[in-house]
Parts: structure tokens; sequence; C-alpha cells
């Protein structure tokens, strides 16, 4: 009854990848130069925030329990 469409395929060609993968330049990559040595480098220490995340969760349950007894109290 109606046409069944075919699965959709991807090609994926990796722009970093050299052309002769069958011998690895190990020299080009050892230099630091290059992107990827870079980006590998390049992790940071993650930064702390202010305040926790088990506090934050507290102020919430705080902020909406007072708004209960708030709304009871004036209601």
């Amino acid at each position: 009854m109606f046409k069944q469409r075919s699965h959709k395929t991807f090609q994926y060609k990796n722009r970093f990848l050299k052309e002769d993968v069958s011998k690895p330049n190990l020299d080009s990559e050892t230099d630091g130069s290059t992107f990827v040595s870079k980006w590998k480098k390049g992790n940071r220490p993650k930064v702390k925030s202010a305040m926790s995340l088990p506090v934050l969760i507290f102020v919430l349950v705080l902020l909406l329990v007072s708004m209960y007894f708030l709304e009871k109290r004036y209601m």
C-alpha cells in the first residue's frame, strides 16, 4: 500500500585522518603544534560553584515551606 523508505546511511570522513593510514607519521603528531594535541592538553580544572548542590536544594525546600506557611496564614 505504502512505499517504505530505505534506511538512511551516513558516510563519515574524519577530516583529521591522514590519507595514508597504513604508515602513521608519528613525528608530526608529537611536536605538540597540531590542533588535536593542543585540544587534548587544554583540559582545565573545573571551577567550583559558589554554593554546593545540597545547599541549593535545602534553600529551595526552605523557600517552598515558607511559601506554604505564609499562604496558610494569610488566606
